[in-house]
């Protein structure tokens, strides 16, 4: 797991020095800050799976605050994302912020029709519980590989900030 988080936020060992972000070193002011924030929000997402902090914020406070809450961290770390990357001219804005967007819709939306199939049955057998627990891994699986080949393509290309055109400068 630690290696393929290491390759989900571009970390990479250089031989010439410590480990540093990919994007963020051909990227200078803005952008590096952009990118910096989108790999501390992968490396949470991640590291927020492995821990289930859904499950068990679930099982402590009520589904339906873990929800809003969801919610509401999503929108404000979305929100946060697309305005600095469009302030900062970074051109990878749209489709990353679309694709953690997705990653939200899916995880959160996936729950819900979990407890929805658990709540229009008498009793939740383990034919419900295995099929609804395997959808929604699946889907937050196919949202986080959108995610990753999304970053991925964005990270490798040779400039991830949009040149603007200084007066009487190449065109």
């Amino acid at each position: 797991m630690a290696a393929a988080a290491r390759h989900v936020v571009g970390l990479r060992a250089g031989r010439r020095g410590p480990r540093h972000l990919r994007a963020s070193r051909s990227a200078s002011g803005g952008a590096a800050t952009w990118w910096t924030a989108v790999a501390v929000i992968a490396t949470g997402l991640a590291v927020a799976k492995v821990a289930s902090v859904h499950s068990t914020l679930k099982s402590s406070v009520s589904p339906l605050v873990t929800l809003v809450g969801g919610l509401a961290l999503t929108a404000l770390a979305l929100g946060a994302l697309w305005m600095t990357g469009r302030r900062w001219g970074v051109t990878a804005t749209r489709p990353v912020v679309l694709a953690l967007g997705t990653y939200a819709l899916v995880a959160l939306g996936l729950d819900l029709l979990t407890r929805l199939a658990a709540a229009v049955q008498d009793r939740v057998g383990w034919l419900t519980v295995s099929g609804t627990t395997f959808v929604e891994e699946l889907g937050e699986a196919l949202a986080a590989l959108i995610l990753l080949v999304t970053i991925r393509w964005h990270v490798t290309r040779r400039s991830p900030v949009t040149r603007t055109l200084v007066a009487g400068g190449p065109e």
